[in-house]
This record gives structure tokens, C-alpha cells and sequence, in this order.
């Protein structure tokens, strides 16, 4: 086992090309291009105003326990946004940091302004398969670097509609306290018992070669 997880953390030397590109510059244009055609897939619409519903003062507040909770969720040791803000910051700061995040946090809901600071994400493309081709550009995903405020906000607002989140008894991914090793498990255990009466085993798989497409 200690051999098996050796190989799996052995670290990939970073490639000279991606596809036809090659050089840092051309690289980087590439991944541009991919990204934008990417998750620009939907036109941005600009929020109409006039459709936003009318709410009491009391269910736009942000509170300081609101703060407290959401910050106690971050996660450690993980990488920071375009702000160089990280989750310690918050953790270990000063307490009176506290009711000025709610104050602001309150006005953004009030408003329904975010700063574009926090709306700027950094993109950072990962091997998906170590063993495969790393200068295939199918052979990367992203991960989105956000700001930890906006991460703050995203907890605040998950507490405020999780009830509402309504998802099916199927789902294992993307669910609190959920897995796809458990929907595995399921897999295994239901095909196991069918083979052990001598039934028959039909499964089917459906992979998503792009998460979004234009």
C-alpha cells in the first residue's frame, strides 16, 4: 500500500506544450481561450432590478454569529484568491473585525451589489489522469481560486436556503455527509447479489467528456 501511494503522489513535471502550444506566453493564450470558450458558453444577462423581490430588513441582516459560523466552516491550508486573503486570516484576527463584516455583508444584500474583487476568480488547470497524455488539453481540469469573502458569503447564504435545496434520495455527489464511494458501495453490494443468484447484471455509464458546452 505504502508503494501504491508513492506512485499516486509523484508529482508530474510541468509540460512544454499543451497541444500545438508552446512557450509560456502561448501557453497561457491557450488556456485563455479555452477557459473563455468554456464558461462563456451563456451570454451574461444584467440583473433587472425591477424583478427583485421585496424582503424584510430582517432576512437581508447578516449577523455577527452569521459571520462566526460561516468563518468557523472554512477550510485550512488552502489556497487563497486574487486577494492573498486566507482562511487563518479571518480565523485568527482580531474579534472586532467581526461587526464591520456585518455591516458590509448586510449592505450587499441590501443592495444587491458585490465588489468585482470579489467576483474574480483564478483558474488553475489540474492533471486528471497523471498516466495519460499531459500535453492534452482534455486531459486537464480547473479549479477556481475565489475570494475567501466570497466563500464567507456563499456559507451565509447555504444556511439561509439549505432547507430548500430539496435533492433526490439517488444523489451522492455535491450532498453534506454524502460520497460517491457510498453510491460505489450500493453498486457493488446490488451486483454482488444478483451474480450470487445467478441473475443477470445490466449497468450503464455516462461520462460528461465537458461539463459545459456552448
Amino acid at each position: 500500500m505504502g508503494e501504491i501511494n508513492k506512485v499516486n503522489n509523484s508529482r508530474v513535471p510541468l509540460p512544454t506544450s499543451i497541444e500545438d502550444a508552446s512557450g509560456s506566453a502561448n501557453i497561457l493564450n491557450l488556456w485563455r481561450n479555452h477557459f473563455q470558450s468554456l464558461f462563456n458558453c451563456l451570454n451574461n444577462s444584467k440583473f433587472n432590478m425591477k424583478t427583485k423581490l421585496d424582503c424584510d430588513f430582517n432576512e437581508l441582516k447578516v449577523t455577527i454569529q452569521d459571520i462566526q459560523n460561516a468563518i468557523k466552516r472554512l477550510d485550512n491550508n488552502k489556497s487563497c484568491g486574487s486577494d492573498e486573503i486566507y482562511a487563518e486570516h479571518l480565523k485568527y484576527c482580531s474579534d472586532k473585525i467581526y461587526p464591520l463584516l456585518s455591516i458590509c455583508f448586510t449592505s450587499f444584500f441590501v443592495h444587491g451589489y458585490l465588489p468585482d474583487n470579489m467576483l474574480t476568480v483564478i483558474l488553475v488547470p489540474i492533471i486528471k489522469n497523471k498516466a495519460g497524455d499531459i500535453n492534452s488539453i482534455s486531459n486537464y481540469r480547473p479549479i477556481a481560486l475565489s475570494s475567501i469573502f466570497s466563500k464567507v458569503i456563499e456559507y451565509i447564504m447555504l444556511d439561509r436556503i439549505e432547507m430548500q435545496l430539496l435533492t433526490n434520495a439517488n444523489q451522492f455527489g455535491f450532498k453534506r455527509g454524502h460520497g460517491t464511494d457510498q453510491c460505489i458501495y450500493v453498486m457493488k453490494e446490488l451486483a454482488n447479489m444478483y451474480m450470487s443468484r445467478k441473475g443477470c447484471v445490466f449497468a450503464c455509464f455516462w461520462t460528461h467528456q465537458r461539463l459545459l458546452t456552448g
